[in-house]
């Protein structure tokens, strides 16, 4: 008796151990998975991820070195925002598959290309907004030699310097534009490298034929203007059209990207008529549309087909329906007033006709209805609001 009692006292012992052991293997096993966009390294793609690497490239939190390649989602070098929007468009399913998961390009019928060279990554987000806004075509400029942190130690004689004091120095490009014929208008962006454009920028400005293109300069740098790195771009493609060129400190945020675009007169008239537009019970409003997140990724979803959402009246103030998708969504404590349109649980478009406190995303405010308006709209019953992308 007193040996069956040992050996079950012993069997209760290691059958907890054994199933330690189990679960450690399985969870070396799922951190050794490749989950593309998991910046956090927990095995799972999330709205968490995104959060990540916009609180990295804050600087307020740091992705470990081996979680920054499976963290980058898109053909570039270096962990950028876009990633972050990447991510948040493939979990509310307005994108099937990451930019690097695409085993072929498709062909473009775009006129408008960004063109970029971001050695350190202060040039990339610029670019990035300046297509996102065009809706445009975007190319990197990549070095057959990539530049190393040492290649760039400027006033050590390092390879940055040499080049650019170099008259004839042409450094080799790794990659190419594909059909450059195509494009009206090119945006050209490059980094500031002893008061000019680097070497590279050079090359590309000689490897193509661009008569009759508009091209428009812009660099990033921490203190020098654009000044003649510009100018002195003009004799290497002479049958272009230039247009004045904008330094961008480093930084610089996608609104101030966008009312340069609106300056320089440049959108085309397919981009310019991509807005949304809202109508409600058949009767369109006209709607101030907030500069977010949840603004773009509800505009994209409506690009194809547009959103029927089928509206609830509640406490006398407001009508609620379910948008059949999640937003981005940055929810703030809010006292509403009549016209707000607002993101509800990051899933919910609330429209208002009455006031209500609250945590809520403002999406928009309709401009041409006053409070009497709305109530005599918005009161009488459950609404039906459909939003789309009007042409003007």
């Amino acid at each position: 008796m007193k040996k069956l009692i040992t050996f079950f006292m012993i069997f209760c012992i290691l059958v907890p151990l054994s199933a330690c052991a189990n679960a450690q293997v399985d969870t070396q096993t799922t951190s050794e998975r490749y989950v593309l966009g998991d910046a956090d390294g927990d095995g799972v793609l999330s709205i968490r991820d995104a959060t990540t690497i916009q609180k990295h490239l804050a600087a307020l939190i740091t992705i470990p070195a081996e979680s920054l390649k499976q963290a980058m989602v898109r053909n570039g070098k270096k962990l950028n925002i876009r990633d972050a929007t990447l991510i948040q468009k493939k979990l509310v399913g307005l994108i099937k598959k990451f930019p690097v998961e695409e085993q072929e390009q498709t062909a473009s019928d775009k006129d408008t290309l960004v063109v970029y060279f971001s050695c350190t990554g202060h040039t990339e987000p610029i670019a990035g907004y300046a297509a996102d806004y065009l809706d445009a075509d975007i190319f990197e400029i990549e070095a057959a030699v990539p530049y190393t942190d040492e290649d760039i130690a400027y006033y050590t004689d390092c390879r940055a310097d040499k080049e650019q004091s170099d008259p004839m120095a042409r450094p080799k490009i790794a990659n190419s534009v594909e059909n450059i014929s195509q494009y009206k208008t090119i945006l050209l962006g490059y980094p500031i490298w002893h008061g000019q454009a680097p070497k590279i920028i050079y090359t590309f400005l000689e490897s193509y034929d661009f008569s009759g293109k508009k091209i428009v300069p812009f660099c990033t740098s921490g203190s020098s203007g654009i000044g003649s790195s510009a100018t002195n771009l003009h004799s290497l493609a002479p049958n272009a059209e230039w247009k004045d060129g904008r330094r961008f400190a480093i930084g610089t945020d996608e609104a101030t990207v966008k009312e340069w675009i609106d300056e320089l007169g440049i959108k085309t008239a397919d981009t310019e008529s991509k807005e949304l537009q809202m109508t409600i019970n058949g009767e369109q409003v006209d709607v101030d549309w907030e500069d977010n997140e949840s603004v773009a990724t509800l505009k994209e979803a409506v690009k194809t087909n547009p959103m029927t959402i089928e509206m609830s009246m509640y406490g006398g103030f407001e009508q609620v329906g379910s948008l059949g998708m999640s937003l981005p969504r940055n929810d703030t404590r809010i006292t509403t007033e009549a016209g707000d349109v607002v993101l509800y649980s990051g899933n919910q478009m609330v429209v208002f006709y009455g006031s209500n406190t609250w945590e809520y995303t403002m999406l928009g405010k309709i401009k041409n209805q006053n409070e009497d308006q709305l109530r005599e709209l918005l009161s009488n019953g459950n609404a039906t609001i459909i939003i789309s992308i009007g042409s003007e």
